[in-house]
């Protein structure tokens, strides 16, 4: 069989579970990129177009075995296996058990109608050395754990902002147990930006969680921008519009402008709250 059927029929298996599993509405999202993605030609060269989409499909797969329900023991396990750095200091190993506590508040929260990605790619975050300087994901790719790849963790990043209400909700857990945000480019490079007061809440996110019944409507939302977000890279974009290290060092001097530097105490107040 081809690698693009095997690829389809992975990525069904793996809907018909999901579905089956409780979440019919996430599943019928993968089912429709199933569909978009056999329909379309990426590239003028049967092979390119076809490489583009096995690469889309298996990409995909991957997320969508980040929906699949587990209890919140075994999730804490697996937040557990993230560890941080032997050489981290005090503040770093602070803000991964802020991010450990952060995790798991939203988890009993949303349960896994957030991906895996979401919570892993988090908790590889705060837990990879340098944690306060820009790094590109597909540069960490070798470090990411086993059904963890950079692809879906940046996927997930991108297509989750969309969801404005979600989004700000997750920065203000993550940011009410470490005392700073998680900042995501479009150079795929991420990190935490250091405050001084050593993690001191300076940068402040505060949003209401969402009622019982909107946790469903909220979770739908960004699931097809994380999924075109990974048709977008493996069609090499947005890299192929001119991503460059100068967008990435710009992104970083900027942050550092925010944040990063010393700055008096009066410029670096920064409240976002939202009642």
């Amino acid at each position: 069989m081809c690698t693009l059927c095997n690829a389809k029929n992975a990525l069904g298996t793996a809907v018909s579970r999901l579905n089956d599993a409780g979440s019919p509405d996430i599943a019928s999202k993968f089912a429709a990129f199933v569909d978009h993605v056999s329909a379309s030609q990426y590239a003028d060269d049967p092979a390119v177009s076809k490489k583009i989409k096995v690469r889309c499909l298996n990409s995909a797969l991957r997320l969508c075995e980040g929906y699949m329900p587990t209890d919140r023991k075994a999730f804490e396990l697996k937040i557990d296996e993230f560890r941080a750095s032997s050489t981290a200091g005090t503040v770093a190993i602070r803000i991964r058990d802020g991010m450990r506590v952060a995790m798991l508040e939203l988890f009993d929260l949303y349960g896994m109608r957030l991906p895996w990605a979401l919570y892993g790619g988090y908790m590889f975050m705060v837990t990879r050395p340098n944690l306060h300087q820009a790094e590109r994901l597909p540069e960490l790719a070798p470090h990411l754990p086993e059904g963890l790849p950079w692809e879906t963790i940046d996927a997930v990043w991108h297509g989750l902002p969309p969801a404005t209400s979600l989004y700000l909700h997750i920065l203000s857990v993550i940011n009410r147990h470490t005392g700073t945000i998680p900042l995501h480019g479009c150079g795929c490079n991420h990190y935490l930006p250091a405050l001084p007061g050593q993690g001191d809440p300076k940068m402040m996110v505060v949003f209401p969680a969402p009622t019982p019944d909107q946790v469903v409507t909220e979770t739908e939302v960004p699931v097809s921008h994380m999924l075109l977000a990974i048709e977008s890279l493996a069609r090499g974009l947005p890299h192929a519009l001119g991503e460059t290290d100068k967008s990435l060092n710009h992104h970083a001097d900027a942050a550092q402008r925010a944040g990063l530097a010393k700055l008096p105490e009066p410029e670096l107040e920064q409240e976002f709250v939202v009642t």
